[in-house]
C-alpha cells in the first residue's frame, strides 16, 4: 500500500468513519476512496486536500465502538432492522447530521433533550 493510501485508511479508521462516510464528508467519490486505500490510484492534490480536510473535522476516537445491533420493532410485523448504536453520553464520538459535523453546543443541546426524555427529573426536596 502506498504511504498515501495507508495514511488515508489509518486516519479514517482512527476516526471510526466508513469509506462511504469519508466520501460523503469530503465530496470525493466512494470508488475513489476505495481505490486510494487499496493502492489502485494516487489521489490528485485537490482530492487529497478534500479528504484531509474531512478527516481533520473529527478527532481520533479511542472510546466506545459504535456497534451494529438488531433492534426489533415491538409493534410491527416488519423484519427487524440492523442499526448503528452509539452512546450519546460519550465524549469520544464525533457526531454528524446528514454528513455535517455537529458543533459542541449542538451536541450539548441534543444530549440535554435526550436526557430530559429518558431520565426522571431530579427531585428537589
Amino acid at each position: 500500500m502506498s504511504e498515501t493510501g495507508e495514511l488515508i485508511r489509518s486516519m479514517r479508521v482512527a476516526r471510526r468513519l466508513s469509506q462511504k462516510d469519508l466520501a460523503n464528508f469530503s465530496g470525493v467519490s466512494y470508488s475513489s476512496i476505495v481505490a486510494y486505500e487499496n493502492n489502485k490510484r494516487e489521489p490528485k492534490r485537490q482530492a487529497l486536500d478534500a479528504i484531509m480536510w474531512a478527516l481533520n473535522q473529527y478527532e481520533e476516537t479511542k472510546g466506545p465502538k459504535i456497534s451494529r445491533q438488531t433492534i426489533p420493532k415491538l409493534d410491527s410485523t416488519e423484519k427487524p432492522k440492523i442499526v448503528r448504536v452509539v452512546d450519546l453520553a460519550s465524549d469520544d464520538v464525533a457526531y454528524s447530521w446528514k454528513g455535517k459535523a455537529l458543533t459542541d453546543p449542538q451536541v450539548a443541546t441534543v444530549r440535554a433533550v435526550v436526557k430530559s426524555l429518558v431520565e426522571p427529573p431530579e427531585s428537589t426536596n
